[in-house]
């Protein structure tokens, strides 16, 4: 699902879970939407859900936790994919965590081997 091409269902659907959450709490200043840069439903729905959250809640933090995509990849597209979405991120979120992919993958490796 991309940026544009999101079921306006869905938004929705996930519109209105967090309003529901919201509502049920006392205390809530914000959410962190964690997400994929690569493409596909990460950097698409992603991208839309910051600035959907944003409208819906200006005053509240928002911060975006998005794993950038690995440096050789299965899609020519998922760089291009990914500075449109980190451009999303940078005008929506308040703060940017961002993760390489193969840092991750090395960090759970090396967390697999310390287990066994």
């Amino acid at each position: 699902m991309g940026f544009g091409s999101v079921a306006p269902d869905s938004l929705d659907a996930i519109a209105d879970s967090l309003r529901r959450m919201v509502e049920r709490m006392d205390w809530w200043s914000g959410t962190v939407i964690t997400h994929s840069l690569a493409g596909g439903t990460g950097s698409g729905m992603g991208s839309r859900l910051l600035l959907d959250i944003r409208d819906a809640y200006p005053r509240q933090w928002l911060v975006s936790a998005a794993v950038l995509p690995f440096p050789t990849g299965d899609s020519a597209l998922q760089n291009y994919n990914a500075a449109l979405a980190l451009a999303h991120v940078q005008q929506h979120a308040d703060l940017a965590l961002l993760f390489e992919n193969n840092q991750l993958l090395g960090a759970h490796e090396r967390q697999g081997r310390l287990a066994t």
